[in-house]
């Protein structure tokens, strides 16, 4: 089992990786495929096409939110944090959108598919099947899982619930991080030089985008 870390739109450093591995592997991805590198497009379709597992990161949720607004606005783009400021510049770049111009009928189905992939998305993967030498098994999310782990089974209208959903989309902690008996958390979100590896969970995200 190979977990990738975050992506954002690095299509050849991503098919490079991937080159390395054993053919057939079983690979999962802890989101953030998207925004910032010039390729989102062709990030999502190899990792549709290959039929990989993904789970759903910060930047799925504001590209899946933010873009359908965004290209029916009269308002200057510019103005869309999501577009100046969070990479959803570069994403709509790589459908060949680079002004309201551009945008088509053909260009709006490809987008509007791979959003409705994007919300299809789960928040974190469970593979019960895959232990380590104490027996925990792996779970995948963006982020840490942490302390609210126990609220993944809460009604998705509840406050546990959106707690859980939004520490597991967006929260930064690296320092003391629950030991959670059961599992090992891999997880991104937070890039560094180096992976962090610990007894109970792994940080993976070193920075694709940034590295050059």
């Amino acid at each position: 089992m190979f977990v990738i870390g975050d992506v954002h739109g690095c299509i050849n450093t991503l098919k490079q990786l991937v080159s390395t591995l054993p053919k057939n592997a079983k690979i999962a991805f802890v989101g953030d495929l998207v925004d910032r590198g010039t390729h989102t497009k062709e990030v999502i379709k190899f990792i549709r096409d290959n039929d990989y597992d993904c789970v759903l990161g910060n930047h799925e949720v504001e590209m899946a939110k933010t873009l359908p607004v965004l290209l029916h606005s009269d308002e200057d783009w510019e103005t869309f944090t999501y577009y100046s400021d969070y990479g959803g510049k570069q994403t709509l770049q790589s459908y060949g959108i680079h002004s309201k111009e551009d945008i088509t009928p053909e260009k709006l189905e490809v987008l509007n598919n791979d959003i409705a992939w994007i919300k299809s998305l789960p928040l974190y993967l469970e593979y019960p099947d895959i232990k380590d030498e104490q027996g925990r098994y792996l779970v995948v999310s963006h982020a840490s899982i942490n302390k609210y782990w126990d609220h993944r089974n809460q009604d998705m209208k509840s406050i546990e619930y959106k707690d859980f959903q939004a520490y597991t989309l967006s929260n930064r902690n690296t320092i003391g991080i629950n030991d959670i008996k059961e599992i090992y958390n891999v997880f991104g979100h937070t890039p560094r030089n180096e992976p962090l590896i610990e007894e109970h969970y792994a940080l993976i995200d070193t920075g694709c985008f940034y590295k050059k």
